[in-house]
């Protein structure tokens, strides 16, 4: 279960709870979760921090990755946090984690269009497999500087996944039910 950053116990007791009181069980509930683990004059700062830009506090990029939030928030305040937590901090704060998407499709409006499918239905959109295996296999703290880096990188990821003929067989049955 480590893919999803979900312990196997808790796992095993969201399946205990679902069998004996359905899935109502698995609702959130108000003021459920941990505490959060910044103070709210932490969550100004970030902010503020946030709103300068990345190169401002010494990153390589302008662009704000959950990771590099992470690792900035770990620095500034000791305090580790998963990818999950910081996007629902972003979130929280206003900001959205896909700012890739938008910079991208206002930049090289030519270069994209885009067909929203549902998330979690690789039967529907088998390239989330792709995506995932190049997020994180091959581009994994990749950090570019510039559009012409990111684009090399991208290829040369595509160009090594491509050569997994078992990841890409899964767009001949897309769609279809067997």
């Amino acid at each position: 279960m480590e893919i999803h950053e979900v312990s196997l116990s808790s796992v095993q007791r969201w399946r205990e709870k679902v069998e004996s009181e359905r899935l109502a069980a698995l609702a959130r509930k108000p003021g459920s979760g941990s505490e959060a683990e910044l103070s709210p004059e932490q969550f100004d700062e970030l902010t503020t921090i946030l709103d300068k830009g990345a190169i401002a506090s010494g990153y390589q990029t302008e662009r704000w990755t959950c990771r590099i939030v992470a690792d900035l928030i770990r620095k500034q305040w000791n305090v580790d946090g998963c990818r999950s937590n910081v996007r629902r901090i972003l979130n929280d704060l206003g900001y959205s984690y896909h700012g890739a998407e938008t910079y991208f499709s206002e930049r090289h409006r030519d270069w994209f269009e885009f067909e929203y499918l549902p998330t979690h239905s690789p039967e529907l959109n088998p390239v989330e497999s792709c995506w995932n295996k190049m997020k994180n296999e091959y581009l994994s703290n990749f950090v570019p500087t510039s559009d012409e880096e990111l684009g090399s990188a991208v290829y040369a990821a595509a160009m090594k996944i491509n050569e997994e003929k078992k990841i890409l067989a899964c767009f001949n049955t897309a769609g279809n039910k067997t």
